[in-house]
Parts: C-alpha cells; sequence; structure tokens
C-alpha cells in the first residue's frame, strides 16, 4: 500500500478551521473542515465518509492545497470547448468579412453566405449559414 500524501507542515488544525471560517466560499470551507479532520489524526477514509465524497477526491484536495494553499480548494470553471476554429482561420474569416462578397464571383451578397464555402476548404469545418452569421457578427462588432 503506497504511502499517504502528506500534507503542508506549516498549517495546523485550528489554522484550517480559522480559515474556514473566514472562507465567503461554502464548498471551500467544507474542503479545509475536512483536511483539519486530517491533521487532527483522523484515516482519509474516514475524512471521505464525513466529507461525502471519495477517496481520489480528498487526495485531489490534498495535492492542490499543498500546491496552491486554500485557492486551491475553491471551485474552478470548467475549461468549455475547444473553439472548432483556430486563430489562423478566424483570422482569414475576419478577412473575408473586411473584403466582402464579390457577386459575380460569389452570386451572393450576404457575407454569411461567403464564408461557409471558404471554411470548408481551408479547415474542414462545414459551417451552416445560422451558426457563421453569429459569428460574422462578433467579428464584425469589432471592426466598428
Amino acid at each position: 500500500m503506497p504511502n499517504a500524501i502528506a500534507l503542508r507542515p506549516d498549517l495546523d488544525a485550528p489554522a484550517l478551521r480559522g480559515l474556514a471560517r473566514r472562507s465567503k466560499d461554502a464548498a471551500q470551507a467544507r474542503r479545509l473542515l475536512s483536511l483539519a479532520v486530517t491533521y487532527d489524526g483522523d484515516s482519509r477514509t474516514e475524512v471521505a465518509l464525513l466529507g461525502n465524497v471519495t477517496l481520489q477526491i480528498v487526495r485531489d484536495w490534498v495535492v492542490r492545497f499543498n500546491a496552491e494553499g486554500q485557492d486551491g480548494l475553491r471551485d474552478r470553471k470548467a475549461p468549455g470547448p475547444t473553439p472548432l476554429l483556430n486563430a489562423a482561420h478566424r483570422a482569414a474569416l475576419l478577412k473575408i468579412i473586411e473584403r466582402g462578397p464579390t457577386p459575380s464571383i460569389h452570386g451572393v451578397v450576404c457575407q454569411c453566405c461567403t464564408a461557409p464555402g471558404f471554411l470548408e476548404t481551408q479547415s474542414h469545418y462545414a459551417a451552416r449559414c445560422r451558426v457563421l452569421s453569429r459569428r460574422v457578427a462578433r467579428a464584425s462588432s469589432g471592426l466598428r
């Protein structure tokens, strides 16, 4: 059985309880109190049962607390999905928007109908006109 990851030696249970008392974030306070129980000598299994979480989550709390202090125990915003267009494709799309369509070449007079064909050939990203029109509106608002 591997050894448990030790908690920071510069703090103790009363200090963590004080930090939890002053914390405005309820989830952070709950995690600090759970780690305070660990400092008191209880096992991580008991801490996991007390916090109604798994042992892996308690381990993650300890790793984050050791690395970042009490700020490591705050909830973090999820990163979200990765963008479908990279920076080069967005720059090329912005150039198309700035240039505008040529009716004799593109057969249209709307920018959102010119760009999907470009995007399919350049990035293998098939965009519907409605989705792309939102991107065009967002990009063209930066041009003004």
